[in-house]
């Protein structure tokens, strides 16, 4: 039986049909979900949904800037951010941030062990705090999720 989902875009978009070959080899259809009405497709390309599922490769660090308070949520992607550090003791990655409060910048440095296991952080300018610290300070921002 041929697939012909979409044949629409392909007879009058063609210059689309690059995005039914990649649904294809995503395993879907630019076709909305029957279950929930949604299109999946683009949470399937950027992993949407969260920072914890379908995010496996997202390492997710909370900074608090000295000089205004805000807590900025940073994200590392296990693969690509993180470098070889010298004598190939571990990993490192260095960030430049900047919250949404001050325009000001923090740079922090993230250290690895070999395993690519977080060891340590050096934040120039804020100092390293946890998820709920982070939560409470965006409880009542607009745009949450409250």
């Amino acid at each position: 039986m041929q697939n012909t989902d979409g044949l629409f875009v392909d007879l009058f978009f063609p210059e689309l049909s690059w995005v039914n070959r990649l649904c294809g080899m995503l395993g879907g259809t630019t076709e909305p979900n029957e279950e929930d009405g949604e299109v999946n497709l683009l949470k399937r390309l950027f992993g949407g949904g969260g920072a914890r599922s379908g995010d496996p490769d997202g390492l997710y660090f909370y900074i608090r800037h000295q000089r205004t308070g805000e807590v900025i949520q940073v994200r590392l992607h296990r693969h690509n951010d993180l470098s070889l550090a010298d004598a190939e003791q571990g990993y490192y990655a260095r960030k430049v941030i900047v919250g949404q409060k001050s325009f000001d910048r923090l740079e922090a440095t993230f250290h690895f062990d070999k395993n690519r296991r977080f060891v340590s952080c050096d934040a120039a300018g804020g100092e390293l705090v946890d998820r709920a610290a982070y939560e409470v300070s965006h409880a009542g921002a607009p745009g949450s999720k409250s």
